[in-house]
């Protein structure tokens, strides 16, 4: 007798790498001109002691071997000269898309604020929300080391 399974076609999962990114392209500039984030392995003592703040946990790893990054995120805006830190938390591995995070981000100064949920998407390394009117704001970047 001959048996046969169908498992489907799940995405592949993406692993996150460790390095610095720049953006390659920005959409719906909403005052940012640039972005960079920077992946850097962390320990599981700095992951927890971070209470979930620029921190990332590699959710594609499912044995004991788990990976944990801090996650650096800095926007060039158009009214500064220089990128500032935005802060991100509660980065949550959505599984069953192999590559999708979703999370929140945080800024806020007398010229430029933000508070949104994001989508960080580590196969394409891309991030991007949704603004009013479900228009979609993008950030696309590529490793420059």
């Amino acid at each position: 007798m001959v048996s046969s399974c169908i498992l489907g076609c799940a995405p592949r999962a993406a692993a996150l790498q460790q390095g610095t990114y720049e953006s390659v392209s920005v959409t719906e500039n909403g005052g940012i001109s640039k972005a960079r984030f920077v992946l850097g392995h962390i320990s599981e003592a700095e992951y927890v002691a971070a209470g979930r703040v620029n921190v990332i946990e590699d959710g594609t790893v499912v044995d004991s071997n788990k990976k944990y990054y801090g996650f650096a995120l800095y926007f060039l805006l158009d009214a500064a000269s220089d990128y500032v830190r935005i802060e991100t938390s509660y980065f949550d591995y959505k599984k069953d898309s192999g590559s999708i995070y979703t999370a929140t981000l945080r800024y806020s100064s007398d010229e430029f604020s933000i508070a949104e949920s994001f989508v960080f998407d580590c196969s394409e390394y891309s991030i991007f929300w949704f603004l009013e009117g479900n228009s979609e704001f993008r950030l696309t970047f590529r490793c420059v080391n």
